[in-house]
């Protein structure tokens, strides 16, 4: 994180553009946040996601401020007209200038017995071993820092871990990896100090008929008994899930 800007003040602005600025707070405010987090090649990601959000919301026939209109260049390579287009045809992540994404759906949050399941996938011309090394637990959540603080070890993997609207966690982390030739995947228990609070699957498989390509598959599911207000549930892992997905593809 730069020192110019906080964990907190970046995550708020990344998280109200999924579920709207705070109370008192408006809206160019946020975009002013997310213009100074661009300027950081390693949040770039990361905004863009943000402004593809914001696109969701975008009233138009009202003239876009020149922030928005600045950001959407700078970061999506797109103009703004172009940009709404895409985004109306329910695209469900944005154009990424530094990873190539050949298609992508998140679906909606669904509620199971044991929690609240959510997942994305996406097929990026990025190759699997490449993927399969960057996805080792403690070097991919080391990148994605605004959820994942402090994260050392090996068996397990301990850290902090940061949800929105939620006081930092204590958590470990057990994994276990099925490497394949063509498939390799990873499930995951993250337990807090009172017990799990959420498990996870992410599957990297080689895409058939795409030389280079590789599909990624990652999905979590928030425990009941997790200490998140369960109306916000979907929304954090919407977030969350995106988020750790563009740190691993970005590799």
């Amino acid at each position: 994180m730069t020192a110019a800007m906080s964990r907190e003040t970046l995550h708020a602005a990344l998280w109200a553009s999924y579920v709207g600025p705070p109370p008192g707070v408006a809206a160019d405010a946020v975009l002013d946040t997310l213009a100074r987090a661009a300027n950081d090649p390693d949040r770039t990601p990361l905004v863009a996601l943000a402004l593809w959000n914001v696109l969701a919301h975008d009233v138009p026939d009202r003239p876009p401020s020149a922030v928005l209109v600045r950001l959407v260049r700078d970061v999506l390579g797109l103009d703004v007209d172009d940009a709404r287009r895409q985004r109306r045809e329910l695209r469900a992540l944005p154009p990424f200038l530094e990873l190539e994404v050949v298609d992508a759906t998140c679906p909606p949050a669904e509620e199971r017995a044991d929690g609240t399941w959510r997942a994305v996938d996406l097929c990026v011309l990025t190759h699997r071993d490449d993927l399969v090394r960057a996805a080792r637990l403690a070097t991919w959540f080391r990148r994605c820092d605004l959820f994942w603080e402090d994260v050392h070890g090996a068996s397990p993997v301990l850290g902090s871990l940061h949800l929105p609207g939620v006081p930092p966690l204590d958590v470990s982390i057990e994994s276990r990896v099925r490497p394949g030739g063509l498939r390799t995947e990873i499930d995951l228990t993250i337990h807090g100090e009172r017990g799990p609070l959420a498990s996870g699957r992410t599957v990297l498989e080689k895409e058939r008929g795409r030389p280079g390509a590789t599909r990624i598959h990652h999905e979590r599911s928030l425990a009941s008994a997790a200490p998140v207000p369960s109306d916000s549930r979907p929304a954090i892992l919407g977030y969350w899930l995106q988020a750790e997905v563009i740190c691993l593809a970005m590799q």
